[in-house]
């Protein structure tokens, strides 16, 4: 949480199914909580964890989320990571 504090962009990344309760869900609401830019990439055909589900749709409705956005489609780690490099800050909100 400490690295986290002052940070201007937060990217969520999940290519696996999640079991159990994790850590990354705390750090995600931090930066949601905070208003921190949040970009979110959660892998095609995963489950989404139940607070991601039908995120898109209220982050675009809530005035103190405009700056989060999700890629539910992605079809790989790779095309993440490209997606990640072609648009850089810009993916982040950072631009």
């Amino acid at each position: 949480m400490i690295a986290l504090f002052g940070c201007e962009a937060y990217l969520y990344l999940q290519f696996a199914e999640v079991l159990r309760p994790s850590s990354a869900f705390v750090e995600l609401g931090f930066a949601l909580g905070t208003k921190m830019k949040v970009t979110i990439i959660v892998q095609k055909g995963l489950t989404s964890p139940y607070m991601l589900r039908g995120f898109g749709a209220v982050a675009a409705r809530l005035k103190f989320l405009e700056e989060a956005r999700i890629y539910t489609e992605v079809e790989s780690p790779d095309e993440a990571a490209s997606l990640i490099a072609s648009n850089g800050r810009e993916l982040l909100g950072l631009t």
